[in-house]
Protein backbone atom coordinates (compact mmCIF):
# COMPACT_ATOMS: atom_id res chain seq x y z
CA UNK A 1 0.00 0.00 0.00
CA UNK A 2 3.04 2.27 0.30
CA UNK A 3 3.40 3.07 -3.37
CA UNK A 4 -0.33 3.73 -3.96
CA UNK A 5 -1.82 7.18 -4.32
CA UNK A 6 -4.46 8.48 -1.95
CA UNK A 7 -7.10 7.99 -4.64
CA UNK A 8 -6.12 4.35 -5.09
CA UNK A 9 -6.16 3.75 -1.33
CA UNK A 10 -9.59 5.40 -1.02
CA UNK A 11 -10.87 3.33 -3.95
CA UNK A 12 -9.63 0.08 -2.38
CA UNK A 13 -11.17 1.03 0.98
CA UNK A 14 -14.47 1.88 -0.75
CA UNK A 15 -14.57 -1.38 -2.71
CA UNK A 16 -13.70 -3.33 0.46
CA UNK A 17 -16.49 -1.61 2.41
CA UNK A 18 -18.97 -2.22 -0.41
CA UNK A 19 -18.00 -5.91 -0.57
CA UNK A 20 -18.44 -6.22 3.20
CA UNK A 21 -21.88 -4.59 3.05
CA UNK A 22 -22.94 -6.87 0.19
CA UNK A 23 -21.67 -9.90 2.11
CA UNK A 24 -23.71 -8.91 5.19
CA UNK A 25 -26.84 -8.39 3.04
CA UNK A 26 -26.41 -11.79 1.38
CA UNK A 27 -25.89 -13.48 4.77
CA UNK A 28 -28.98 -11.71 6.16
CA UNK A 29 -31.06 -12.78 3.17
CA UNK A 30 -29.81 -16.36 3.57
CA UNK A 31 -30.49 -16.57 7.30
CA UNK A 32 -34.00 -15.16 6.96
CA UNK A 33 -35.03 -16.79 3.68
CA UNK A 34 -38.55 -18.17 3.98
CA UNK A 35 -38.92 -17.28 7.67
CA UNK A 36 -39.90 -14.31 9.79
CA UNK A 37 -36.87 -12.09 10.26
CA UNK A 38 -35.00 -12.63 13.51
CA UNK A 39 -35.72 -9.97 16.14
CA UNK A 40 -39.46 -9.66 15.55
CA UNK A 41 -41.88 -10.09 18.43
CA UNK A 42 -45.67 -10.18 18.53
CA UNK A 43 -47.17 -9.27 21.92
CA UNK A 44 -43.98 -10.37 23.63
CA UNK A 45 -43.61 -13.63 21.67
CA UNK A 46 -40.41 -13.98 19.63
CA UNK A 47 -41.46 -15.22 16.18
CA UNK A 48 -38.09 -14.71 14.48
CA UNK A 49 -36.96 -17.74 12.48
CA UNK A 50 -40.46 -19.23 12.13
CA UNK A 51 -42.16 -19.92 8.81
CA UNK A 52 -45.47 -18.20 8.11
CA UNK A 53 -47.42 -21.33 9.10
CA UNK A 54 -45.36 -21.81 12.27
CA UNK A 55 -45.92 -18.16 13.15
CA UNK A 56 -49.70 -18.55 12.79
CA UNK A 57 -49.66 -21.66 14.97
CA UNK A 58 -47.43 -20.01 17.58
CA UNK A 59 -49.72 -16.96 17.67
CA UNK A 60 -52.78 -19.15 18.18
CA UNK A 61 -51.06 -20.83 21.15
CA UNK A 62 -49.93 -17.45 22.46
CA UNK A 63 -53.46 -16.06 22.17
CA UNK A 64 -54.70 -18.99 24.28
CA UNK A 65 -52.04 -18.29 26.95
CA UNK A 66 -52.87 -14.60 26.95
CA UNK A 67 -56.59 -15.32 27.36
CA UNK A 68 -55.95 -17.40 30.49
CA UNK A 69 -53.76 -14.75 32.17
CA UNK A 70 -55.37 -11.97 34.17
CA UNK A 71 -54.85 -8.33 33.28
CA UNK A 72 -54.49 -6.16 36.39
CA UNK A 73 -55.21 -2.48 36.88
CA UNK A 74 -54.61 -0.45 40.01
CA UNK A 75 -56.19 2.71 41.32
CA UNK A 76 -55.49 4.78 44.41
CA UNK A 77 -57.39 2.45 46.73
CA UNK A 78 -58.04 -0.70 44.75
CA UNK A 79 -56.70 -3.26 42.34
CA UNK A 80 -58.81 -5.07 39.80
CA UNK A 81 -57.67 -8.17 37.93
CA UNK A 82 -59.75 -9.38 35.02
CA UNK A 83 -59.52 -11.97 32.30
CA UNK A 84 -59.29 -10.72 28.71
CA UNK A 85 -62.71 -12.27 28.02
CA UNK A 86 -64.18 -9.75 30.50
CA UNK A 87 -63.41 -7.16 27.81
CA UNK A 88 -64.55 -9.43 24.99
CA UNK A 89 -60.94 -9.79 23.81
CA UNK A 90 -60.49 -12.57 21.31
CA UNK A 91 -58.51 -11.94 18.12
CA UNK A 92 -60.06 -13.99 15.33
CA UNK A 93 -58.21 -16.52 13.21
CA UNK A 94 -58.28 -14.03 10.35
CA UNK A 95 -56.65 -11.33 12.49
CA UNK A 96 -53.97 -13.77 13.64
CA UNK A 97 -53.22 -14.62 10.00
CA UNK A 98 -52.97 -10.89 9.23
CA UNK A 99 -50.51 -10.27 12.07
CA UNK A 100 -48.46 -13.34 11.11
CA UNK A 101 -48.26 -12.06 7.52
CA UNK A 102 -47.31 -8.59 8.77
CA UNK A 103 -44.45 -10.15 10.76
CA UNK A 104 -43.39 -12.24 7.76
CA UNK A 105 -43.41 -9.17 5.47
CA UNK A 106 -40.96 -7.15 7.59
CA UNK A 107 -37.93 -6.53 5.38
CA UNK A 108 -39.67 -7.90 2.30
CA UNK A 109 -41.88 -5.01 1.19
CA UNK A 110 -41.64 -1.33 0.45
CA UNK A 111 -38.68 -1.22 -1.90
CA UNK A 112 -35.00 -1.94 -1.29
CA UNK A 113 -34.19 0.93 1.09
CA UNK A 114 -37.36 0.52 3.14
CA UNK A 115 -36.79 -3.23 3.34
CA UNK A 116 -33.17 -2.72 4.39
CA UNK A 117 -34.20 -0.25 7.09
CA UNK A 118 -36.84 -2.72 8.37
CA UNK A 119 -34.26 -5.53 8.45
CA UNK A 120 -31.84 -3.37 10.42
CA UNK A 121 -34.62 -2.48 12.88
CA UNK A 122 -35.44 -6.19 13.23
CA UNK A 123 -31.82 -7.10 13.98
CA UNK A 124 -31.79 -4.45 16.71
CA UNK A 125 -34.98 -5.96 18.19
CA UNK A 126 -36.96 -2.81 17.45
CA UNK A 127 -39.85 -4.48 15.57
CA UNK A 128 -42.57 -5.18 18.10
CA UNK A 129 -46.00 -6.07 16.76
CA UNK A 130 -49.06 -6.93 18.81
CA UNK A 131 -52.12 -9.08 18.53
CA UNK A 132 -55.10 -6.96 17.49
CA UNK A 133 -57.13 -5.07 20.06
CA UNK A 134 -60.34 -6.98 19.47
CA UNK A 135 -62.55 -5.90 22.37
CA UNK A 136 -66.26 -5.36 22.79
CA UNK A 137 -66.78 -1.64 23.51
CA UNK A 138 -69.82 -2.20 25.76
CA UNK A 139 -67.90 -4.59 27.99
CA UNK A 140 -65.03 -2.10 28.23
CA UNK A 141 -67.51 0.64 29.17
CA UNK A 142 -69.00 -1.59 31.88
CA UNK A 143 -65.57 -2.16 33.43
CA UNK A 144 -64.70 1.56 33.26
CA UNK A 145 -68.07 2.41 34.87
CA UNK A 146 -67.23 0.05 37.74
CA UNK A 147 -63.81 1.64 38.18
CA UNK A 148 -65.40 5.08 38.29
CA UNK A 149 -67.72 3.91 41.07
CA UNK A 150 -64.67 2.71 43.02
CA UNK A 151 -62.92 6.07 42.55
CA UNK A 152 -65.87 8.16 43.81
CA UNK A 153 -64.83 7.46 47.42
CA UNK A 154 -61.35 8.88 46.67
CA UNK A 155 -62.74 12.09 45.09
CA UNK A 156 -60.94 11.20 41.85
CA UNK A 157 -62.22 10.90 38.33
CA UNK A 158 -61.12 8.43 35.72
CA UNK A 159 -59.79 9.63 32.37
CA UNK A 160 -62.06 7.36 30.32
CA UNK A 161 -60.24 7.71 26.98
CA UNK A 162 -56.85 7.08 28.54
CA UNK A 163 -58.34 4.13 30.46
CA UNK A 164 -59.52 2.64 27.14
CA UNK A 165 -56.02 3.06 25.72
CA UNK A 166 -54.47 1.40 28.80
CA UNK A 167 -56.88 -1.51 28.49
CA UNK A 168 -55.80 -2.03 24.87
CA UNK A 169 -52.13 -1.81 25.86
CA UNK A 170 -52.64 -4.22 28.75
CA UNK A 171 -54.43 -6.79 26.60
CA UNK A 172 -51.62 -6.71 24.03
CA UNK A 173 -48.80 -6.85 26.61
CA UNK A 174 -46.92 -10.02 27.50
CA UNK A 175 -45.86 -10.95 30.07
CA UNK A 176 -48.75 -9.47 32.00
CA UNK A 177 -48.13 -6.63 34.42
CA UNK A 178 -50.25 -4.23 36.46
CA UNK A 179 -51.33 -1.04 34.71
CA UNK A 180 -52.03 2.12 36.69
CA UNK A 181 -55.45 3.68 36.07
CA UNK A 182 -55.29 7.24 34.74
CA UNK A 183 -57.01 9.54 37.22
CA UNK A 184 -57.76 13.24 37.14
Amino acid sequence: MRGLSRTAKASIAGVTALCLILFVVVVDLGINAGVVHHGITVSGLDVGGLTLEETQSALQDHRARMRRAEVCFSGPDFEDCLLPEDFGWFPSEERIKTVALEAFDVGRTGGPLTALRARLRAWSGDVKLSLPHAVQPLRVSDVIDEWERNLIESDLRLDREEARARIKDALAAWPRSTFRLPTL
